[in-house]
């Protein structure tokens, strides 16, 4: 069965590249898409701020994915997306290889209605990116950006063309039980589960509602998530409820000068214990007019807020991410929260974050960012063999990027990160370098 359905999918694909070139001589209702990354990624003690501690990684990813969009008409459309990604590590040297498996990254239909009840509905495994990414952006994050899919049904709701409401249930379960995977039994131990490739460390659940609104020079969102995370052998968590309440705003004051709020209020339950945790940011952008290498042409200003846990209360105050586990702010620094964080990578959580960033056009396609973070911790911590149980300054952050554009189809990155602790940690507590390449080819 499943060697049948690789030739069914195979055939598709082959017949739309057929379709797309023109053969049939009118516009394809079938499109092939292929994109193919490549990432070379090493850093020396990101994770443990120890510079003999061992655990300095270097590696390359190599992601491919190769899909089908089927578009009829203007109502309807379908997509079937395959992917499958590998490392090569070179440090540590005893790692061994792995293919890894293929997977569905995306397979889902939509429906357009323009009437009566005037939107879209979406049904299957889907990306779901809403707002700026702060708390549903990636369905699971164990497996890095291998895939950030929902397993979803979504309605988006059009009130008028400048106001939407979209919601959205979905089910994200902790290893791929809902379709079939290929080569599943080569996979590389560090993401191995139970009998699959680990997406997430305890199954969840989730219902949303988001509405999307424009007036003028000013956009609201305001929003209302409710997530459930089941409790499982591994008790990492307790079965938890989370309510999260939020909204976002963002005036623009002219061409040149923007500024955007966003803040959540979280309750339900961890376990026994009643759940009363904040989080957010704001910052303030500015556009200059003079166009020169040597000016930016953006320049950001702001400070993100995540509650943490109090020690001497009975209730849980740290802010739970929702589905905003990916690095937002930084790449490195969610590795670090690893053994903060019970070993939840990109877990963002008790900080409190002033920051700086510029951005510089440097003409033939390449743009450079600088970003600067002054990290703190909102609330001090239980002391262990990793943090000092007495401060609250984490440290300091500080990202250098160049993007660049070769074509349409290929484009790229490099990236160094370098962190300096604090006494939030301790005591003796290395800096890290952290560094990336990246290249990405795409139709």
């Amino acid at each position: 069965m499943v060697k049948r359905l690789i030739h069914i999918i195979l055939f598709c694909l082959l017949l739309s590249l057929l379709w797309s070139s023109g053969l049939f001589g009118q516009s394809p209702p079938l499109r092939f898409t292929f994109s193919e990354r490549f990432r070379m990624v090493g850093w020396d003690n990101a994770i443990d701020l120890n510079k003999n501690g061992g655990t300095n990684q270097h590696f390359t990813r190599h992601r491919t994915s190769a899909g089908l969009q089927w578009k009829p008409n203007q109502a309807f459309a379908f997509e079937v997306k395959l992917t499958h990604e590998f490392r090569k590590y070179f440090t540590p040297a005893n790692s061994s290889f792995h293919w890894n498996e293929v997977f569905f990254d995306q397979l889902y239909f939509s429906y357009q209605s323009e009437k009566y009840l005037r939107g879209k509905l979406t049904v299957g495994r889907q990306n779901i990116f809403l707002g700026e990414g702060f708390v549903v952006f990636d369905g699971y994050p164990v497996d890095g950006s291998r895939s950030v899919y929902f397993n979803a049904i979504r309605y988006d709701l059009i009130l008028s063309d400048k106001h939407k409401v979209s919601s959205f249930i979905a089910y994200q379960p902790k290893e791929e039980n809902l379709l079939p995977v290929f080569n599943g039994k080569d996979i590389d131990p560090v993401f191995q589960g139970e009998d699959s490739f680990q997406l997430i460390e305890q199954s969840e659940k989730a219902m949303a509602v988001y509405y999307t609104g424009n007036v003028d020079a000013t956009n609201w969102d305001v929003y209302f998530i409710w997530k459930t995370i089941e409790e499982d052998g591994t008790r990492l968590v307790p079965q938890s409820d989370i309510k999260t309440y939020g909204g976002r705003f963002k005036q623009k004051f002219s061409n040149q000068l923007s500024f955007t709020l966003e803040a959540a209020y979280q309750s339900g339950l961890m376990g026994a214990k009643k759940r009363s945790a904040y989080g957010g940011y704001s910052y303030l952008s500015y556009f200059p007019k003079q166009q020169k290498k040597i000016i930016p042409i953006e320049i950001q200003a702001g400070a993100f807020l995540l509650s943490g846990n109090k020690l001497s209360t009975d209730s849980h105050e740290g802010w739970e991410p929702v589905f905003g586990r990916w690095p937002k702010w930084s790449e490195s620094y969610i590795y670090t929260s690893l053994r903060e964080n019970q070993g939840r990578v990109a877990y963002w959580s008790n900080m409190l974050a002033p920051n700086i960033q510029g951005k510089f056009d440097l003409g033939q396609s390449f743009i450079f960012q600088l970003h600067y973070i002054r990290l703190f911790a909102m609330q001090q911590t239980v002391k262990t063999d990793f943090l000092s149980g007495n401060g609250k300054d984490r440290g300091h952050l500080l990202t250098a990027k160049m993007g660049f554009a070769i074509s349409r189809q290929v484009s790229g990155h490099v990236l160094w990160e370098y962190f300096r602790p604090d006494n939030f940690y301790f005591t003796g507590a290395d800096p890290y370098h952290w560094a990336r390449i990246e290249l990405l080819f795409s139709l």
